[in-house]
């Protein structure tokens, strides 16, 4: 199949008003257009998140999550974003939490009950900071090992002079 990208993706709101004003108001995402009071786009980064009013549709009940959407952001941003949530009013369900599979995460959700997370990819700092600990230690060790050979020779120096001392006075 020649599929290129996710173009779209439509959340199926159960309260449009409040799910409008929350990604509108609350996350900030720029409203890209308004096809009908039905539907609405955001522009988010080079996707589009549409919301669909769900009235009369079968849907799970509100605080039952029907998605996941992940945010992408830089790592020091996560605990930001975080910040700047909890001041808009927006309960955080976990996080900021530095994951093993090196994301640093944030899950919170919007008045629909879908799952919301911000994160950041932390595995490339992490190897980067291993790498550079790793660095510095044998960085360390090299100038521990330099001053242990030059204090070695100090001493085979000073000895043999001692034993040359010795040597001379034995005459």
């Amino acid at each position: 199949l020649p599929i290129r990208s996710i173009d779209y993706s439509v959340i199926f709101a159960r309260q449009m008003p409040a799910v409008r004003q929350f990604y509108g108001q609350t996350l900030g995402f720029p409203l890209h257009r308004e096809l009908s009071p039905r539907w609405l786009e955001y522009r988010v980064g080079s996707n589009i998140l549409a919301l669909r009013d769900a009235t009369g549709d079968t849907l799970p009940p509100i605080g039952a999550p029907s998605l996941q959407l992940a945010f992408r952001v830089a790592p020091a941003e996560v605990a930001i974003c975080a910040a700047a949530l909890a001041e808009r009013g927006v309960r955080i369900d976990a996080g900021p939490t530095d994951q093993p599979f090196g994301h640093r995460t944030l899950f919170f959700r919007d008045p629909d009950g879908n799952v919301l997370e911000i994160y950041a990819e932390t595995y490339a700092a992490q190897v980067e900071a291993r790498e550079k600990a790793a660095a510095e230690s044998k960085a360390r060790s090299d100038e521990e090992a330099a001053r242990a050979a030059d204090l070695d020779a100090r001493r085979r120096k000073a000895e043999a002079e001692a034993a040359a001392i010795r040597s001379m006075m034995a005459t």
